[in-house]
């Protein structure tokens, strides 16, 4: 992923598990991911699997991504495992679609990286 310093985690973990998919969630990844295109140009991570998957990509960490039956019907979550052997380091978070899952345990991977800085 992107070293991008200027991405500021402005937003609680419980926010981020709260968001919807949409154009918050996806301006907040691509803050992330870097991008510097017009904004109605910006890919929709968070409802496009497609872009979802770049982003994935980019990640350097072991990401795990499953659709398993909930009482509501299908759900995803999104496991992103950090390098470090040593060190217990995950992230999960859930949600109605990969993509949403993806984005969700992204940010939140993110934003304790910079707690940890």
């Amino acid at each position: 992923m992107s070293d991008n310093r200027d991405w500021q985690a402005d937003m609680t973990r419980e926010e981020i598990l709260a968001m919807e998919p949409g154009w918050r969630m996806d301006v907040e990844i691509a803050q992330i991911m870097g991008w510097e295109g017009e904004a109605d140009e910006r890919p929709a991570y968070s409802t496009d699997i497609s872009a979802a998957w770049e982003l994935l990509e980019n990640l350097e960490k072991e990401v795990t991504v499953k659709r398993y039956e909930a009482m509501a019907g299908f759900r995803y979550w999104c496991r992103i495992t950090g390098n470090d052997p040593e060190r217990f380091d995950e992230t999960i978070a859930h949600g109605r679609t990969a993509a949403e899952a993806i984005c969700k345990a992204a940010l939140l991977t993110v934003m304790d990286k910079e707690a940890e800085a």
